[in-house]
C-alpha cells in the first residue's frame, strides 16, 4: 500500500502528543515533515521521531513532497494556516478550535471548497471510550428518548490560566463537550445493532453542565434537531 505522506505544523502539546503519534501509528500514513522553528521543538521533535526533518514554514514543508497537512498550533493562527495549505493545494486537518469565530471559519470553508481542497476538523474526543459507549447504548434504543446529557472536562489550571490564543476555556475544551453534545443530540434511539444514525435528533431540554461555569446543553422539542447554548 502506497504511505501517504502527512506534514504536521506545529509540534506543541497537540502536535507532540496527539497528532505525531496518530499519523506514526496509522499504517498507511508516514510523518513526512515538521514544521517547528524553535530549538527546544526541534529536539523534542529529533528524540520522539529520529530523523523526520523539520521545516521553517508551511511553504518549505510543501516544497518537500507531502499529500497533505495537520494544523496543531494556537488557536489564532489556525485559519491562516488553513488558507495558507489550501492555496497550495494540501488537504487539511485543523486542530480544534477550528476558528476564533463562525465568520472566520466560514472563510476557510469557502476557500477549501472554490479550491476543492478537503477540509476538516481534529475532534479526538468523538472516539474516546466513554463516548463511543454512550453512542452505542443509546443507538441500541435501550435508554429511550434521552432527555438530559451531562459532560465535562476538569484540569487543573495552568500556571498563568489559558492562554487567550487558544480562545479561551469556551472554544479550547468547550468545542470538545458542544462536538459531542451536537453528535449525541442527532442520534435516533432505535432497537438493534447497526450502524449509528446521525439523521434526527431526540432530545427534550436536556441540560449538560461543564467545568469553569461553561454550560452545553442540547435543548429540542422531540424530533427536532438540538441546539447547543451556554450561560
Amino acid at each position: 500500500m502506497e504511505q501517504v505522506r502527512i506534514g504536521l505544523v506545529g509540534y506543541g502539546k497537540g502536535g507532540r502528543f496527539f497528532h505525531a503519534p496518530l499519523i506514526t501509528a496509522a499504517a498507511c500514513c508516514e510523518l513526512a515533515g515538521v514544521v517547528a522553528r524553535s530549538a527546544e521543538r526541534r529536539a523534542d521533535l529529533e528524540r520522539d521521531h529520529p530523523g523526520t526533518p523539520a521545516y521553517d514554514d508551511l511553504a518549505q514543508l510543501a516544497a518537500a513532497g507531502v499529500d497533505a497537512v495537520a494544523i496543531s498550533t494556537p488557536a489564532d493562527t489556525h485559519v491562516p494556516l488553513v488558507l495558507e495549505a489550501v492555496s497550495l493545494g494540501l488537504p487539511v486537518v485543523c486542530d480544534k478550535p477550528f476558528a476564533l469565530s463562525s465568520a472566520i471559519a466560514r472563510q476557510a470553508v469557502a476557500a477549501a471548497e472554490r479550491a476543492g481542497v478537503l477540509l476538516t476538523v481534529y475532534q479526538n474526543r468523538r472516539f474516546d471510550a466513554d463516548l463511543l459507549t454512550v453512542r452505542a447504548v443509546i443507538d441500541s434504543g435501550e435508554l429511550g428518548r434521552v432527555i438530559r446529557f451531562e459532560s465535562r472536562i476538569e484540569q487543573f489550571t495552568p500556571p498563568g490560566g489559558i492562554t487567550a490564543t487558544g480562545g479561551g476555556i469556551l472554544l479550547d475544551l468547550g468545542a470538545h463537550v458542544f462536538d459531542q453534545a451536537l453528535l449525541l443530540c442527532t442520534l435516533a434511539p432505535r432497537p438493534g445493532p447497526g450502524p449509528v444514525n446521525a439523521g434526527t435528533g431526540r432530545c427534550s431540554t436536556p441540560v449538560s453542565p461543564m467545568r469553569y461555569a461553561v454550560k452545553v446543553p442540547c435543548r429540542s422539542t422531540p424530533g427536532t434537531p438540538c441546539r447547543p447554548w451556554r450561560s
